[in-house]
């Protein structure tokens, strides 16, 4: 699932003299990039070196909750941890998951904690946000979507830059983005490229899921073949039980492959190929001694890669279907539905 929300410097007292714009932040909860754009002017130089400068930050790793600042402490390191399900959890409690208006953010790409850990706390979220002037949540989207593609953290102005100054960085970033001057592109043109954007993080989230699936597509390949050189070369006659259970294995190996190739019905295609192992396992125990000891290893091996094939094959579409309602979005409106970014989910997710 896709997360987005905004967080408050000023506390509830914004000024555009002030300068204290809202965070935007944007986080997939399975793949577990994270993007926060920091619009905050005035921030002085943080202990840890920070010089508070605005920009764009990127990890491609962050474990992210949600929590009462007065109940979880970043100073209490031993009490943090992050559990077997990937959540972010104090005092051995995951914190919450989605975010909540006055709730605080705290995240890191620490799995072990010790006193040198840093663990971020963020301002309050806020339903309530404030952006330059011109500057839209679909300008931010863009930005944030545009860091994750190219993995890289930006700098946008320095801490004593002006509003007018920051606003002029962020439609300079997002001119550069869709290739035309600020003031001439469309809702038409930012929704096109934002759907690009998010096909490309999609395809680049399921990246090493497909490649892991794929192996193991070609393990149970060795499989067969190891089968075939028993009958050809060394003297298997299979009974009729052993040899539909082969050619069933064969076809729901190619169904995979189709499957894996068109990124349709994939995590379908890897349950019927699990039952078709099943299935040989069953009717190899009624192999000779001979033939089964020369099978077994490479049967261990394919139970195995299968076994993979089925988690990766449910993130993958897990995956998929995050991204699929923005790819299909007909509106900035529906886009921004689709990844938490609407009056309509604010009041349903933050209030």
């Amino acid at each position: 699932m896709i997360i987005t929300w905004y967080t408050d410097p000023s506390k509830g007292a914004f000024t555009e003299a002030g300068g204290k714009y809202s965070s935007y932040y944007q986080y997939d909860t399975t793949t577990k990039k994270f993007a926060r754009i920091r619009l905050e002017l005035g921030r002085g130089v943080s202990a840890s070196g920070d010089t508070g400068k605005t920009g764009a930050f990127f990890k491609e790793r962050r474990y992210v909750g949600f929590g009462d600042k007065a109940k979880v402490k970043t100073s209490q390191k031993e009490k943090w941890s992050v559990n077997e399900d990937g959540d972010l959890c104090f005092d051995g409690t995951p914190l919450q998951k989605t975010p909540e208006d006055n709730l605080r953010t705290f995240d890191t790409s620490s799995t072990v904690f010790n006193e040198d850990t840093f663990i971020h706390r963020g301002n309050a979220v806020t339903s309530d946000a404030h952006f330059p002037e011109g500057i839209d949540v679909k300008h931010l989207s863009l930005i944030a979507n545009d860091t994750i593609i190219n993995q890289k953290s930006i700098k946008l102005t320095e801490s004593s830059a002006s509003g007018k100054e920051l606003s002029d960085a962020l439609k300079e970033r997002v001119s550069k983005i869709i290739d035309k001057p600020f003031a001439d592109i469309t809702d038409d043109d930012l929704l096109a490229k934002l759907k690009e954007q998010v096909s490309t993080i999609k395809e680049e989230s399921i990246k090493s899921t497909k490649e892991s699936l794929n192996d193991s597509l070609s393990e149970v390949d060795t499989l067969l073949e190891d089968i075939q050189s028993q009958i050809t070369d060394n003297g298997l006659v299979p009974d009729e039980k052993f040899e539909n259970a082969f050619k069933e294995l064969g076809e729901q190996v190619s169904a995979a492959k189709t499957a894996a190739s068109t990124g349709e019905g994939i995590q379908d295609a890897i349950s019927k190929l699990s039952e078709a192992k099943t299935t040989l396992n069953e009717a190899a125990k009624d192999l000779s001694a001979k033939h089964f000891e020369a099978l077994e290893e490479q049967m261990t091996n394919s139970d195995a890669a299968i076994k993979t094939a089925l988690s990766d094959s449910q993130q993958w579409e897990e995956i998929s279907a995050e991204y699929s309602e923005a790819e299909s979005a007909t509106s900035i409106e529906d886009y921004e539905k689709s990844i938490g970014n609407s009056e309509e989910v604010e009041a349903v997710e933050l209030k």
